[in-house]
């Protein structure tokens, strides 16, 4: 677990996702923010209804970028941790620690999901001040805790990515399913009352409750993410890392 910590924590790699995230989204959604003060018929068009200057149009815009680029981001650094020990050829040395594959890859998990936490957090308090800086006053508790569990969504729509990169051992395959991800959801918003079936979808619809989601849509989503999980674990126990 610690030698997984100081691979992330000391990695430029890693930092740079980080700082992306945390730099990036927030500069979009001001933009954003600014086009619909200044009445931008493009952004208008695109957000419709919901699009207002206000805090519900604030934690629209905020949600439905922060919905993508997470999965991008999130996607990205999940790839990378699995992927880089077969792009840094110390995946041979993986195979000589004494330990079972499965703590390594737990390890691996553990340290991913609490990166993915720390970086929703800290993107949730640079939203918050956002919205306080647009005066827009405090968010309500309900559009807190939203966006609070947008993260924990995105994480769990992320096995698939970590899934892939161990199949083929390719940081770009892992990019390139991240951004699957992210077409597969927005086609998904685009089907109505049964978009929440398809499950790229489902962090985004659950948190902006446009579209309501479904229990069994959500067991749905929370199976796939298991089952991908497992498909992980698996494969990662099975291949010969040499």
């Amino acid at each position: 677990m610690k030698v997984e910590t100081l691979k992330v924590t000391k990695s430029a790699t890693a930092r740079g996702i980080t700082g992306a995230m945390l730099t990036g989204i927030p500069l979009i959604v001001s933009a954003m923010m600014i086009a619909i003060a200044h009445n931008n018929p493009v952004i208008l068009a695109k957000g419709g209804a919901a699009a207002t200057h206000d805090e519900n149009g604030f934690f629209f815009v905020a949600t439905q970028i922060t919905a993508a680029a997470e999965v991008l981001g999130f996607g990205t650094m999940i790839a990378w941790i699995y992927a880089r020990e077969f792009m840094d050829n110390t995946a041979i040395g993986l195979a000589m620690l004494p330990m079972s594959r499965h703590i390594t890859m737990t390890a691996k998990f553990l340290v991913y999901a609490a990166w993915t936490l720390v970086t929703h957090l800290l993107l949730a308090i640079v939203m918050l001040l956002l919205a306080v800086g647009f005066r827009f006053g405090f968010p309500t508790e309900a559009h807190i805790l939203r966006f609070l569990v947008l993260g924990v969504l995105t994480l769990l729509a992320t096995p698939i990515i970590a899934w892939v990169s161990v199949c083929t051992r390719s940081l770009i395959a892992g990019c390139g399913t991240a951004l699957a991800l992210i077409i597969l959801g927005q086609f998904g918003t685009l089907l109505g009352a049964n978009s929440g079936w398809m499950p790229p979808a489902v962090p985004a619809l659950w948190a902006l409750q446009i579209i309501p989601t479904t229990t069994p849509q959500l067991l749905v989503f929370l199976a796939l993410s298991a089952g991908f999980a497992g498909l992980t674990y698996a494969r990662w126990s099975r291949m010969q890392l040499a």
